[in-house]
């Protein structure tokens, strides 16, 4: 039973992290244009991080230590860099996700319709 409620707090946890008002808006959007092809996309992205954070968990669990820490440890500063600079990477992809997600919101809220042309005075 215990492993079933640590498993099941893991996925809860995934899901809470990787469902947001961006993701909600942009896959409404997708889901729009491009139906149920890229269900696969959410599915895959839930299932990878809900490996990733029981694995992090487990190990900070054991160690007491974060695993960045035990990264740059083990395998050296290179691969600890290249694992920041890929943290970093997915931090400003979910950052430009969110404010997509909220302009889009805020668009379908106002009914404003700007052309990116329009914006710049491109084509006139």
């Amino acid at each position: 039973m215990r492993k079933l409620f640590a498993a099941t707090l893991g996925v809860l946890s995934a899901v809470g992290g990787f469902v947001d008002i961006g993701d909600l808006v942009a896959a409404s959007q997708a889901g729009a244009l491009f139906g149920m092809a890229h269900t696969w996309v959410l599915l895959v992205g839930v299932v990878g991080i809900c490996a990733y954070a029981e694995m992090a968990g487990r190990i900070a669990a054991v160690s007491g230590r974060a695993v960045f820490d035990l990264v740059r440890e083990r395998l050296g500063p290179r691969v600890a860099l290249l694992n920041l600079v890929a943290s970093w990477l997915v931090t400003v992809v979910t950052l430009a996700a969110e404010l997509g997600g909220v302009a889009l919101a805020l668009q379908l809220a106002t009914r404003l319709r700007a052309c990116p042309a329009d914006l710049v005075g491109v084509g006139r």
